[in-house]
């Protein structure tokens, strides 16, 4: 059994922050293709192995499947269960696609970060779930979207799956066989309690599961074997624990936040998940946690300069950069800041050119990518 304590509730009072805008660089264009020739899991190399059934895909064939094993809970009791294995191994087609060097951009600068465009989307969504599945990038739904978007890092992604329904501020989480869209809202705003399975190379549609409690807008990340969850939103309550999901095992509870927290950042260095940010109760969170993975503690290492939620946080030079977000009256901020991983000492660091409004991000080794509602997919560095 998995027992999660019932989280916190409360209302939201944010707080000011300023805008300023200007132009970021025109759109791509996408690469002509032909008809039949598909972009998807191609035979170019990437820094991850490419040894696993989703590297070899050439047109991918997702559909649900039934999760056995434990869901996400946010305050309540889950019963264990099983998962079973995937096995099906798919065909290869190989297809040519423009190489990611001819899809990029100069480099420009946001603050402490260099950046240039890297590759796009057929078209814009917001609040998407971006995952990376061996060498490909998967953009799962977004605001108003069932689709399921994948290519190779620098490439115009392309449509490779379709969720049974539209499905924004999801958490995503891949291993070798299987696609996990954990929670998320649906078109009304309210949080799922659905998590879906698709695994590669399955042409059948199996009945999703249901953890006991609904839950979007949790910070996610990776650690490499596992998918870590910070806070979220139930529908009415904010979300204070810190949950280690990994399949095949029943999810655990790392650690809990002090504060129940919706909608914030997160990333990891080493065996510390940073979570920064969100909206709290009593409004917009300036604070940053550090969470000891390996002790299961928690500690309120520093503040940022102002209040933000949804911000998108990225690992450069050996500090935290946090850009973007939400602020008062979910005004979109372009302000960015720097937090010491080590003195949690938190500076202004600039401005970025233009708000990023619907954004979402994921860590790429060194490098995160930043996939704006726009279309636009950046690499920062």
């Amino acid at each position: 059994m998995l027992n999660v304590p019932t989280l916190r509730d409360g209302s939201d009072a944010p707080t000011a922050d300023q805008v300023v805008e200007s132009e970021l660089p025109p759109p791509l264009e996408a690469p002509t293709r032909r008809p039949t020739e598909s972009v998807l899991f191609t035979t170019q190399t990437h820094q991850r192995s490419a040894g696993t059934p989703w590297g070899r895909i050439g047109a991918l064939v997702l559909a649900l499947a039934v999760i056995t094993g434990g869901g996400i809970v946010v305050g309540k009791r889950l019963d264990k269960g099983h998962q079973t294995a995937v096995t099906t191994q798919a065909t290869t087609t190989t297809t040519s696609v423009a190489p990611p060097s001819a899809l990029t951009t100069p480099k420009l600068k946001w603050g402490p970060l260099v950046v240039k465009q890297f590759g796009g989307l057929p078209q814009g969504v917001s609040d998407a779930a971006p995952v990376f599945v061996g060498t490909h990038l998967l953009v799962v739904g977004g605001s108003g979207s069932a689709e399921v978007l994948g290519g190779s890092p620098g490439s115009i992604l392309v449509k490779a799956s379709t969720l049974p329904y539209a499905l924004s501020d999801a958490a995503a989480f891949a291993t070798a066989t299987s696609l996990y869209v954990i929670g998320g809202a649906k078109k009304s705003g309210m949080p799922t309690k659905r998590v879906l399975r698709l695994p590669a190379g399955s042409a059948k549609a199996g009945k999703a599961s249901a953890f006991v409690e609904p839950l979007s807008e949790a910070g996610y990340v990776s650690d490499g074997t596992s998918l870590l969850m910070a806070g979220g939103w139930t529908g009415s309550l904010y979300g204070t624990a810190v949950i280690r999901f990994t399949p095949g095992s029943d999810p655990t509870t790392v650690v809990r936040l002090p504060t129940g927290v919706r909608a914030p950042g997160v990333a990891v260095i080493g065996q510390t998940l940073y979570v920064v940010g969100g909206l709290t109760a009593t409004g917009l969170s300036r604070t940053v946690y550090a969470v000891n993975l390996k002790q299961s503690t928690v500690r309120a290492l520093g503040k940022l300069p102002y209040g933000v939620s949804r911000p998108l946080v990225a690992v450069a030079k050996g500090q935290l950069v946090v850009f973007g977000g939400k602020g008062a009256a979910g005004k979109d901020l372009t302000s960015i800041a720097t937090v010491d991983p080590t003195t949690g000492t938190a500076k202004a660091a600039g401005v970025l050119p233009r708000a990023l409004p619907g954004a979402s991000s994921i860590a790429d080794g060194a490098a995160t990518l930043v996939i704006a509602a726009n279309g636009k997919i950046y690499r920062l560095s």
